[in-house]
């Protein structure tokens, strides 16, 4: 019997949370990859993921730091090349990252 997650997808009865988790990432991400992060985070995760499948294209505002870096990786994996990301060139930019 299936049963439907938070976001919609479903899960056969029985199955762990990572394994559910899993089943709706890209297989390149195991359930044992889930186990390392809380059940919360990964419900997040497959949110963020679902936004860029329904916009279909995003352009990332990628500063270099952690939060963007993770934005740029989850649009990336998700939109291929209709996810587009960038860094504007500021004073406030280090001299040796904006080339």
């Amino acid at each position: 019997m299936a049963v439907s997650s938070s976001l919609g997808g479903e899960v056969s009865r029985g199955a762990s949370q990572p394994e559910a988790i899993a089943a709706q990432l890209p297989e390149t991400i195991s359930a044992a990859e889930i186990e390392t992060v809380s059940p919360e985070a990964s419900e997040k995760e497959l949110a963020l993921r679902a936004l860029f499948r329904e916009m279909k294209s995003a352009l990332v505002a990628f500063s270099g730091g952690v939060d963007s870096s993770y934005v740029a990786y989850i649009a990336a994996g998700e939109l291929g090349e209709n996810a587009l990301c960038v860094t504007g060139d500021s004073s406030s930019l280090a001299a040796h990252q904006r080339t």
